[in-house]
């Protein structure tokens, strides 16, 4: 099954490679998304940014404290918070955003969820996979869960990394499962970058990209771990997103 990236990884890096890390949220709890954004400050390089969208909600209490504090970091961070009321488009609308306000010296994009926090390796296991593939369009890593004592929904989830996409037909045809996808930038923007026609924006993406004769491939290190529905109302809901 997929595996946790250990302390033993040590690659060298590679001087061409910056990310940009793209946080897309929506009215989310603030210690979950500061605990994000602190997970992904101990991992980025000097070269790499992180962009945090906020949208499609006025509840002024849910977003000022993380501008607060991303306005309290160090400019040489590059650490960029945005909310904006109203975004058409569903997710994509904010993902497109996020794809003109990023740095076009940044090689890669790296979608992350509200609640995904990276582990200490993440960089290094995405910078070793694009050196690995250096002409892939979509490097997808696992969805990971970090909940204890929820371990049948947790099985149940896996499954799709664990059994479909282990599979060697299924692994250099992964689509995207939204966060943690790696993305190079000008394949993005050569397929028009994100559709809003779909609220699975990040499959149909891979859809796209494969109509074009574009590759990915999925990566199976678990670099970032998330939070489970906590309800069943949550738990149906996804999978009605989903379906």
């Amino acid at each position: 099954g997929v595996r946790l990236v250990g302390s033993e990884m040590c690659i060298r890096d590679s001087p061409s490679i910056a990310l940009s890390y793209q946080l897309i949220i929506r009215a989310e709890p603030i210690a979950l998304v500061l605990a994000t954004i602190r997970s992904l400050l101990a991992i980025k390089e000097v070269n790499d940014e992180i962009i945090i969208i906020d949208n499609n909600h006025t509840q002024r209490e849910l977003y000022e404290p993380l501008a607060d504090f991303c306005d309290t970091l160090d400019d040489a961070l590059h650490v960029h918070f945005y909310h904006i009321d109203a975004v058409e488009g569903f997710k994509a609308g904010a993902l497109n955003l996020a794809l003109g306000l990023m740095n076009p010296n940044c090689s890669h994009i790296v979608v992350v969820d509200s609640d995904y926090q990276a582990l200490p390796k993440a960089r290094e296991a995405i910078v070793a996979a694009i050196d690995e593939y250096p002409t892939h369009a979509l490097l997808q890593f696992p969805q990971f869960y970090r909940d204890a004592g929820r371990a049948d929904i947790h099985s149940e989830l896996n499954h799709y990394f664990n059994y479909h996409l282990y599979r060697d037909f299924n692994s250099e045809r992964a689509l995207s499962t939204g966060t943690y996808a790696v993305i190079r930038r000008r394949a993005l923007l050569d397929i028009g970058g994100w559709s809003g026609a779909s609220i699975t924006e990040d499959a149909q993406m891979g859809v796209l990209m494969h109509r074009m004769g574009l590759q990915s491939r999925f990566i199976p290190k678990v670099i970032a771990t998330g939070v489970l529905p906590n309800t069943f109302c949550d738990l149906i809901a996804q999978r009605q997103r989903w379906v």
